[in-house]
């Protein structure tokens, strides 16, 4: 009697240990934690660092479709936290969005208007743009840069070495949780293996 209780508590025991690391590894970010890519695509190279809740996001954007000539890059950090009841919810809080600038023209058109509040753009010098109006993608009209404790609220999907997110639309652009994508976007993110 004494032996089967013994057995029995310690497959509870590893019951409950692999129901942890199983867990940690489908809601945590256990599995996500790496680097991912998506390849140039029409001029935008995205990539991704996560380790444990932290998240580095890098879209370098090219002047050609062969991502040759590099022209910006928008690097945005945070974290991300995961929905227990509902495997594929994933919410992203900021801590920073920054922006760097290679081209001479771009350059001297951010200098003169002053975008962002700042006139001392040079080539090649990160800006912290977190939370500032910047005309950047109509200079006619600014844009709110997401603030530091800002969340976006998304839907990730992993198959094998690819990863999925959420398609952003203009009902389910990840603002708030009620709108939280629905649908997975095409594009995927591959794992890069080292």
């Amino acid at each position: 009697m004494r032996i089967d209780t013994v057995y029995f508590m310690k497959s509870i025991l590893v019951f409950l240990i692999a129901s942890t690391l199983l867990h940690q590894t489908c809601f945590g970010t256990t599995s996500l934690s790496g680097d991912w890519q998506i390849q140039c695509k029409d001029g935008l190279i995205k990539e991704q660092h996560i380790q444990d809740n932290f998240v580095k996001s890098t879209e370098s954007f090219f002047s050609d479709k062969l991502c040759q000539k590099l022209s910006f890059i928008f690097e945005t950090a945070g974290t991300v936290s995961f929905e227990r009841h509902q495997q594929t919810w994933i919410d992203f809080k900021y801590s920073s969005v920054r922006l760097t600038v290679f081209i001479d023209s771009a350059i001297t058109d951010l200098n003169t208007r002053q975008v962002c509040g700042f006139d001392n753009w040079t080539s090649g010098n990160v800006k912290d743009i977190t939370g500032l109006h910047c005309a950047l993608f109509n200079e006619n009209k600014e844009t709110q840069i997401p603030m530091a404790g800002e969340m976006k609220y998304g839907i990730y999907r992993m198959i094998d070495t690819m990863l999925f997110y959420g398609e952003l639309t203009i009902d389910h652009d990840g603002s708030s949780a009620a709108t939280r994508p629905i649908e997975f976007s095409q594009a995927f993110y591959t794992k890069i293996v080292n």
